[in-house]
């Protein structure tokens, strides 16, 4: 683990930027390929993958499969251009007196099966 450490500091990670829905987002090029990233470091995929399971609860699976079926229903291509429409679909509602990307909302796993068909 010491020599993980010592090789990132010799070597600072390649910034770059990606589009995703219209936003840009900050990526490093890693040897396993683009990986998201913050303050230019690498973002840890646990933490992620933590943060979901706290968000999604006993749905997460569910939530990913479904979400995988609606992105295997498109081309690349189409994907790109339609990927904010789709989502503005299926997003939660946000109560009223709430905004934010941190409001709290309810997912509708069936809205997101009835897009992928």
């Amino acid at each position: 683990m010491e020599k993980e450490k010592e090789a990132k500091k010799e070597r600072p990670a390649r910034v770059v930027f990606i589009e995703i829905l219209g936003r840009g987002v900050t990526a490093v090029k890693t040897p396993q390929g683009l990986r998201a990233a913050l303050k230019g470091e690498q973002i840890d995929a646990e933490s992620v993958q933590k943060y979901l399971k706290q968000k999604f609860g006993e749905e997460l699976d569910e939530a990913r499969a479904a979400m995988e079926k609606l992105a295997k229903a498109y081309t690349p291509r189409q994907l790109a251009v339609e990927a904010y429409g789709l989502y503005e679909k299926f997003r939660p509602e946000i109560p009223e007196g709430m905004k934010g990307w941190g409001a709290k909302g309810e997912l509708d796993l069936d809205a997101i099966h009835t897009l992928a068909k």
